[in-house]
């Protein structure tokens, strides 16, 4: 009991089991953070590993992790798809480098729709929210 007074909380090592009075919280909701416990040596274990694979975060165009060369989805040495507007999860081999990397596209479409501007009539319109005005009054 002593111990747990003076060194805090112990917990388990998500990673290792070993104890650790870390604490990481992961992601805050309303009342209910998700919180892991992870030792020292496990999370510099982590931390190197990410700093190591050198992920490009939804960058507009392929950066290969290894030489950092950059291509387009649908470049002609890099060809995953049929299509540019295909999603793709797997490995490919970079033309520059020759080496092997995780890729994964993710296609997103949206579309925007607008009445013509030359259509616009302003005296139709003026007209339109002045009778709209009218109603509100009456009713």
């Amino acid at each position: 009991m002593a111990e747990r007074e003076i060194m805090g909380e112990i917990y388990k090592c998500r990673d290792c089991g070993n104890p650790t009075g870390n604490k990481h919280i992961i992601a805050m909701t309303r009342g209910n953070d998700l919180i892991i416990h992870r030792c020292n040596e496990c999370q510099d274990k982590l931390r190197a590993e990410i700093e190591w694979q050198n992920e490009q975060w939804q960058e507009d165009n392929i950066i290969c992790p290894w030489c950092n060369d950059c291509f387009s989805d649908y470049d002609d040495m890099l060809q995953v798809t049929d299509s540019p507007y295909e999603d793709f999860v797997g490995t490919v081999k970079c033309p520059s480098c020759g080496k092997e990397f995780d890729l994964e596209i993710e296609t997103k479409c949206t579309y925007t729709t607008k009445k013509p501007y030359k259509l616009f009539d302003y005296a139709q319109w003026c007209e339109n929210q002045e009778n709209k005005n009218l109603r509100s009054k009456t009713q």
